[in-house]
Order: structure tokens, then C-alpha cells, then sequence
């Protein structure tokens, strides 16, 4: 079932479909100003694609958004790294902890890291391989117009960090200062105004540039200070980067930069140093959270094969070999326990077989392997085997303890039959998107028609209810998490005797 924020970004892609309206999001019947509107665009374009408002339309894009970083990073750094190399960079930028979670959810982050992920490297390859400005800037400038419909311009911040970083390292701003990066910013900005002058005629263009305030400066105090969570920050932050972040340390030995050309080296210890310094500084701002600073993996993948491909110590070597063969041994056993964990399907015992096969393939290989490439590759593997467990042995169970998604069958069923369901001023409620009866969200009790019999609302306004109209009774009470229950009313005034009699009350259990 969907959770966390992931609503957030579905619900609008639902609204923009059933109403048409592909111009101004909207949430629970009220225009959604804080973000802008590509994350919805894809999901709701995703959701028409596949004939389904399911959560595998909805995730879909986030899927594919990782799918397309990594193929762009093969791309853009094959000139450089070759193809070896490219599939390592790849391997490791997509094949991380982080993005592998994030790519799996209807959420911004994983088509705002691909996005600003894959300009950086875009520019990052236009600077090594001195690449016309115009066509670096210029396809810049498209990544980071659509990083801009994606979240705003918070990622200019990683973007210019390794700008300026290779630029202070190379003690030049030529890179920098020139016709071609002012036709990039140009570009940024024609995208995102596109979008932005008739969005903001259409609704209240001062309402929504204070929310885009607000979220800008929230990004750094939207959470109080906690000392637990400042001092972890760091070490969450890291711990995206697994299993690649056990490399990590050898992005700063001499081999990594010793046979390197000059510019190359300039542009290797700029965005190495610049990058390491911005993330953990950012980490230590309290009230950060840790997603914040998500682009900047796939950069570090990018190092992690420059630095890797040809120059890999024995010792290193050797370290690397046993570790894929310890962890194929470990999760073999995981890959044999999965259905018996999540329980039997023909589904979770072809998933448990094929990592079976995976780790088997690994573990075999590793022994005679010693070059970074094809470590690389049997580790990936690797990752991909972990999450094939995952989805024979979690994945049942999570779908075992749904909190969300029962409660919207509950209110269809407890609905009176025909009638028109009135949600007032739930501005937001996850549960809702299950909700397939027919319904109409209505900011507060002024904009409900007076025909209107059957009425859903938090039971905190139970009082207010009763107040603007007489006659209201009880039909069911749903508990919903992290929130107070909803109450389904009706108007016996209104309700014709034949419906009155079938309205049943129901009440669903709280798990």
C-alpha cells in the first residue's frame, strides 16, 4: 500500500486525470502548491499508459527514472571510463541502498536524483572531454529545467557545487563565465516557464510563490533539534551509499589520481572534495534530513569507477573477492528461506529461485575474478538478489499488516447505495486513494450543496457538523492511522426512506 509521502504525489496525478486539469495540481478538491507538477505528470502519464490507477503505475516512473540514470551514466562517461568502466559508474550509482529504495516509490526523489544527477555528469564529461559549450550548457540546461518542474531550484545547489568546485581547482572560471552557460540558464528557465506563467494566472500567484518560500527555507528548519537524529545524520547518510561506501576511503588514495592527466585530475579531486565537503556539511545543519542531499550519489558512483577501474590493489583485490563469496553463501540461505518466511506463491518461489541462481552465479565466479569490473559486476548481482528476497520474504507480510488500503472498501461498503459521497475539509488522508465509490472533496461546509445526504469528515468536527446542519446521524466510525478517526454521516432528513432503511453502521476494527 502507498505510504509516507507518496500520496502526496498520487492523489493530484488521480485529480489531474478526472478533471483534466493538467496545469495546477490538485489535493483532496484544493490546488497543491508545494511542488511543482513533473512528478505528477509522469505518475498520471503513467497511470493512462497502463490502463490503472494501481501503486505499480503510480511507482512506475520512479522505476524508470533509475533505469534512465544509470543508462544516461553509461552514455555520458563510456568516452572516458570505457564501456567497463561505464557499467561500474552505472552499477554503482543505481545499485546503492539509497536509490534502490527510493526507486521503488511514487515519490520526487528518484526523478529529481536523475535528473540532477545525470546533468552534473553531463557537464562533468563536457569538462574532461572539452566538449562544445554549447552542447554541454544547452543539454544542461534541459536536466536542469526539469529538475526545476521536478522540486524547485534546490538542486542548483549540488549542480554548482562541482561546478565551482573543478572551477576553484582548476583556478580558471572560464567554465563558468561564458555565452553558452547563460543560454543553459536560459533554457532552465524557458522550461520551467512554460509551466509556471500560466500556472500562476490560474491560481493565486502570491499564495503559491509564499508556499515555494516556505518549503525553500524548511529544507533546513522544518524539524525541531533532536540529538539523536543530528548526531546520525552522518552516518544515515552514508549508509545510502552501501554497500559501495565500504570503497569509499580509496577515492582518496594516491593511486586514484596518479596516472590521470591533468585536466582529468583537476576535475576528479574538484568534484570529489567539493561534494564530500557540501554533503556531510549540509548533514550537520540540524533539521536536515538525510534525502536532502541524494544527488550527489550518483557522483560518487562515477568517482568510485574512475578511481577503481584499472587500479585495484591485490589486498583490495582479495578483500573484495572473499566478501562476494562469504555474502553469496549468507544469501543463498535467505534466497532458500523467503517462501517460507513470506509465506508460499508461485510468485515469491520464482523470485527465491532466480537469487538462488544469482548467488550460486556470484559465488562461483568471485573465485577466479579479480579485476574491478567484473567484482563490480558480480556484486551487483549480488544487490539484485537482495532484492528479490526482499520482495519473497518482506513484501507478503507488509501486505498482511495493510493499515491504509482496508479502510476504503470499508466506507464504500457502509455507503448508502447510489448516494454521492461529501468529504469535508479532509485536506489530506491516504486511505482516500483506494476510495473507488463516487465522492466530492469540499474545502468546508459553505460549499456543500444543500441536496447533499451522505457526508465523511474527522470526527474532531463532529460538533461543528452537528451545528451547520440539524438531523445528522452516525453511520460508521474508520480508524486511520496517524490521525483521529473519520466518521460517515448522513442527513435522515434528506435521505430518502428507502436508503435510510438500508444504511447500515459499521465500524472498523483498529489494528
Amino acid at each position: 500500500e502507498i505510504k509516507g509521502e507518496e500520496g502526496r504525489r498520487i492523489m493530484p496525478a488521480v485529480g489531474m486525470i478526472e478533471s483534466g486539469d493538467w496545469l495546477v495540481p490538485h489535493l483532496a478538491g484544493e490546488p497543491y502548491l508545494r511542488k511543482p507538477p513533473l512528478v505528477n505528470w509522469a505518475i498520471a502519464g503513467s497511470m493512462l499508459a497502463t490502463n490503472s490507477t494501481s501503486e505499480w503505475a503510480a511507482r512506475l516512473p520512479s522505476a524508470l527514472s533509475m533505469l534512465l540514470l544509470g543508462l544516461g551514466i553509461v552514455w555520458a562517461t563510456a568516452g572516458w571510463l570505457r564501456a567497463e568502466g561505464a557499467l561500474m559508474a552505472a552499477i554503482f550509482s543505481i545499485g546503492c541502498i539509497g536509490l534502490i529504495e527510493k526507486g521503488r516509490l511514487a515519490e520526487i526523489e528518484a526523478l529529481y536524483v536523475a535528473c540532477t544527477g545525470l546533468a552534473i555528469v553531463w557537464w562533468m564529461r563536457g569538462f574532461r572531454s572539452r566538449t562544445s559549450r554549447w552542447v554541454t550548457w544547452s543539454s544542461c540546461g534541459v536536466l536542469l529545467g526539469l529538475g526545476l518542474l521536478t522540486k524547485g531550484p534546490q538542486h542548483l545547489l549540488f549542480f554548482y557545487t562541482v561546478v565551482l568546485g573543478v572551477s576553484l581547482r582548476a583556478r580558471t572560471f572560464r567554465e563558468v563565465f561564458n555565452v553558452p552557460h547563460l543560454i543553459g540558464l536560459l533554457v532552465a528557465g524557458a522550461l520551467f516557464a512554460a509551466w509556471l506563467m500560466p500556472y500562476l494566472a490560474a491560481t493565486e500567484g502570491g499564495a503559491a510563490a509564499a508556499t515555494w518560500r516556505e518549503q525553500l527555507v524548511e529544507r533546513f528548519t522544518e524539524n525541531h533539534f533532536d540529538l539523536e537524529s543530528w548526531l546520525l545524520a552522518i552516518p544515515r547518510g552514508l549508509a545510502n551509499f552501501l554497500p559501495w561506501v565500504a570503497l569509499a576511503p580509496l577515492l582518496w588514495s594516491r593511486s586514484a589520481t596518479a596516472s590521470l592527466p591533468p585536466r582529468e585530475a583537476v576535475l576528479y579531486r574538484g568534484t570529489r572534495d567539493a561534494t564530500a565537503l557540501v554533503y556531510i556539511g549540509m548533514l550537520l545543519i540540524p533539521g536536515v534530513l538525510v534525502r536532502y542531499a541524494m544527488p550527489f550519489l550518483p557522483v560518487w558512483g562515477v568517482l568510485l569507477a574512475w578511481s577503481l577501474r584499472d587500479r585495484l590493489t591485490p589486498w583490495v583485490s582479495q578483500a573484495w573477492r572473499g566478501t562476494v563469496r562469504v555474502l553469496a553463501v549468507l544469501l543463498s540461505l535467505g534466497a532458500l528461506a523467503a517462501p517460507l518466511v513470506g509465506g508460499w506463491s508461485w510468485l515469491g518461489g520464482m523470485a527465491g529461485l532466480l537469487a538462488l541462481l544469482l548467488c550460486g552465479f556470484a559465488g562461483a565466479r568471485a573465485r577466479e575474478c579479480s579485476a574491478a569490473p567484473a567484482l563490480t559486476a558480480l556484486s551487483g548481482a549480488l544487490m539484485v538478489a537482495v532484492t528479490l528476497i526482499y520482495s519473497a520474504a518482506v513484501v507478503p507480510r507488509m501486505v498482511a499488516d495493510d493499515e491504509v488500503r482496508p479502510v476504503a472498501p470499508a466506507i464504500a461498503a457502509a455507503l448508502p447505495a447510489g448516494e454521492l459521497l461529501h468529504i469535508i475539509d479532509i485536506n489530506y488522508q491516504p486511505e482516500l486513494f483506494y476510495l473507488r465509490a463516487a465522492h466530492r472533496y469540499h474545502r468546508n461546509w459553505d460549499d456543500v450543496p444543500d441536496d447533499a445526504r451522505v457526508f465523511l469528515i474527522r470526527s474532531r468536527a463532529r460538533q461543528q457538523a452537528a451545528k451547520r446542519r440539524a438531523g445528522l446521524e452516525t453511520i460508521a466510525e474508520f480508524p486511520v492511522k496517524l490521525d483521529k478517526p473519520l466518521l460517515l454521516l448522513r442527513d435522515r432528513a434528506r435521505l430518502p426512506e428507502r436508503k435510510r432503511r438500508s444504511a447500515r453502521r459499521l465500524t472498523v476494527p483498529d489494528r
